[in-house]
């Protein structure tokens, strides 16, 4: 004849599976968050070498955090690299709005680098927008308008110090660009870093124009 399980059997069972559990999920969860910090580092390691692939065109000259697409009377318009054959969008611009599609950002101009958008978003930012997505978040704020302004929300390029904005129809009119070797501290100068909105200010020294 075969016995079968006691309640108090029973529950001995589901307490052991119980412990094991607390002690398990938190180290999965643990190497889930190592994993997303390593893919993490591995977007900022292509983008920083993306960024070397950009100077080394461009006179060892830092590339700006966008440019202000303006036509011949000085008006904001459309950034003409945005758009395609017949005045069509291109993909990758077809969810920005409004001012947004004035201002060509650093994503889109070290792109070509890259060779891929998804290096612009951290999996710790499920929400992160890039371009090409589906849909983009507004940004309703002073100065900021339109859907995808910004062109990214995972990673900032630093605002403060490398990145003036730069007119797009006569390139770095706002400001001569920035060359490599006049930054003063290079090993402790970050140029890209986590951040919410593609302009970032992880150092504030002064750049006179």
């Amino acid at each position: 004849m075969k016995r079968g399980f006691t309640l108090i059997e029973l529950l001995v069972v589901i307490a052991i599976i119980a412990i094991l559990a607390a002690i398990l999920f938190p180290v999965f969860a643990q190497a889930k968050e190592a994993a997303k910090r390593t893919s993490c580092l591995s977007n900022l390691n292509q983008l920083g070498k993306a960024s070397m692939m950009y100077m080394s065109d461009y006179d060892d000259s830092y590339y700006p955090h966008r440019f202000n697409c303006r036509d011949s009377s000085n008006a904001f318009a459309t950034c003409p690299a945005y758009v395609g054959t017949g005045g069509v969008l291109l993909p990758e611009a077809q969810m920005l709005t409004g001012g947004a599609l004035d201002r060509y950002y650093w994503v889109y101009i070290i792109q070509p680098y890259t060779k891929n958008y998804n290096v612009f978003k951290c999996p710790d930012t499920p929400n992160g927008f890039i371009p090409g997505a589906v849909t983009a978040p507004l940004c309703s704020g002073a100065g900021c308008t339109g859907n995808g302004y910004g062109g990214q929300n995972s990673y900032g390029h630093n605002d403060a110090w490398l990145s003036p904005a730069a007119r797009s129809r006569i390139p770095w009119a706002t400001l001569p660009p920035l060359a490599a070797t006049s930054v003063p501290r290079v090993s402790s100068t970050i140029m890209i870093v986590d951040g919410t909105y593609y302009g970032q200010s992880p150092t504030s020294p002064t750049r006179a124009a």
